[in-house]
């Protein structure tokens, strides 16, 4: 019965991380998105989870939130400002319904890709590192 209110604890203290890392990632990316191109996300997501991977239990869906929101928050401001002129000429390039909120869908799910896959790697490397500081430690 110990043993579970002490796993109980550790499920909430993990959540309670999500939403702060969710915030740093979106911040950090937001930031550098204005200043470099595109992928210039990738270096920031993976740095974020390789710093961030022991506070949370869903690095993929912390980075993909994240860059789902400031991906498809782009595309909707630069729809709004142009009054979705440039949406319609790129939508009639691809077999989807003609409606630029199709567009903005697949933006943000492509960013969300992109920034959840490099969050996990940051993520993935971090345990590699530590698997190899654990058998250094004891070989």
């Amino acid at each position: 019965m110990h043993e579970s209110s002490g796993s109980s604890n550790l499920r909430r203290k993990r959540r309670r991380w999500f939403f702060p890392r969710v915030l740093i990632i979106a911040a950090a990316c937001f930031g550098i998105q204005l200043v470099s191109p595109w992928w210039g996300i990738l270096p920031v997501c993976l740095i974020i989870g390789l710093l961030t991977s022991n506070v949370n239990h869903s690095p993929f869906l912390a980075g993909f939130l994240a860059l789902f929101l400031i991906w498809a928050g782009f595309s909707w401001w630069i729809d709004v400002q142009n009054h979705s002129i440039l949406s319609e000429r790129v939508i009639r390039l691809f077999p989807v319904p003609h409606h630029s909120s199709v567009l903005i869908l697949i933006t943000g799910i492509l960013g969300g890709l992109i920034g959840g896959m490099a969050t996990l790697t940051g993520h993935t490397f971090r345990r590699l590192i530590q698997k190899e500081d654990i058998a250094k430690r004891y070989y």
